[in-house]
């Protein structure tokens, strides 16, 4: 906008603003594309989406795994059961079903890990995160991929935490989880809990859902009183 635009309708001083109008194409946002089994999918009921840095789309379904390509769907052998999380590691995915721990690459299932018990034994697994380090959250606690035991290095979490909804990993290795109780950060001296502030005013976040670190790597959290960074 110009130094002559003093509204939102970009109206000139003197100049009614009913008469200035811009008009605008479609924006990308108001399309959409619906797939089902008709196009390809195991089942219309998808569970989690993950895309590669090469562009590839993965979906887990309550009846398998499938990718798309050039607009179609194609199933992938050897995965006929619920596939319930995935997670996007360069041009490769992470994924979980029926108790084991996978990975895709070169479009292709390559190994497979079978959870710990304590992991199986979670009411619900609710995130796979990838960064620096791969974490596992689940209503029994955090879990790391590697042979999915509680990491004994956020052994502090689990008193303050067992209900993680949602981790997080920044650039820098700092950990954040979405929990039940709060909002929760792993420093030097060990797990916080964080209480935002800014000015007078200070959350006490309860029932977080969601976090993520942004490419500034500032801390966002949703939770049900609302959205912060």
């Amino acid at each position: 906008a110009g130094s002559d635009a003093h509204d939102g309708c970009g109206s000139r001083p003197g100049q009614p603003a009913s008469r200035m109008g811009l008009t605008v194409g479609t924006f990308d946002a108001e399309i959409a594309t619906k797939y089902t089994i008709k196009d390809g999918l195991p089942d219309d009921n998808v569970f989690a989406v993950a895309v590669t840095s090469d562009g590839v789309v993965y979906a887990g379904t309550a009846k398998g795994l499938a990718s798309l390509k050039d607009g179609k769907w194609d199933s992938m052998p050897g995965s006929n059961g619920p596939v319930r999380l995935l997670a996007a590691d360069g041009n490769s995915v992470l994924g979980l079903a029926q108790g084991v721990l996978f990975r895709i690459e070169d479009g292709k299932l390559q190994s497979a890990d079978e959870l710990h018990a304590a992991a199986r034994e979670a009411d619900y697994w609710n995130s796979l995160t990838v960064g620096r380090d791969v974490l596992l959250a689940t209503t029994g606690g955090l879990f790391e991929p590697n042979d999915l035991r509680l990491l004994q290095r956020v052994k502090d979490l689990r008193p303050l935490e067992s209900d993680v909804r949602d981790v997080a990993v920044a650039a820098d290795g700092r950990r954040a989880v979405a929990g039940e109780s709060g909002l929760f950060i792993e420093l030097k001296e060990g797990w916080q809990r964080l209480f935002p502030t800014d000015g007078k005013r200070s959350w006490a976040p309860r029932d977080v859902r969601g976090v993520g670190f942004d490419s500034r790597e500032r801390l966002w959290f949703a939770s049900r009183q609302g959205v912060g960074v």
